[in-house]
């Protein structure tokens, strides 16, 4: 199992690549393959916000819901990132409803 997986655009993943971190740059027909591939090989899922909206949203709702693995979005190289869901974050961390 890897530690941490980050799935976003290339220049972003060119930099995780140099910290030594599993990264992909997937083409956007092949974004949910990649997804379901890697998730259950991580601890940590790093995805840009760009990358995690372009997930449809059905399956972005239960890759959120999953425990594992912990789920986390990251700005891309030019610093654009989504605003987190505050509620679900709680919900997901402690298993209750806020």
């Amino acid at each position: 199992m890897r530690e941490i997986v980050f799935i976003g655009d290339e220049v972003t993943a060119a930099g995780f690549r140099l910290a030594g971190i599993e990264s992909f740059a997937p083409d956007p027909q092949e974004l949910v393959a990649l997804v379901k591939a890697e998730a259950p090989k991580a601890r940590v899922l790093m995805m840009t916000a760009a990358a995690h909206a372009a997930l449809p949203d059905r399956f972005a709702r239960a890759l959120e819901a999953e425990p594992a693995p912990l789920l986390a979005l990251v700005p891309d190289a030019q610093g654009h990132v989504g605003v987190p869901d505050m509620e679900a974050e709680v919900r997901r961390a402690l298993g209750i409803e806020v």
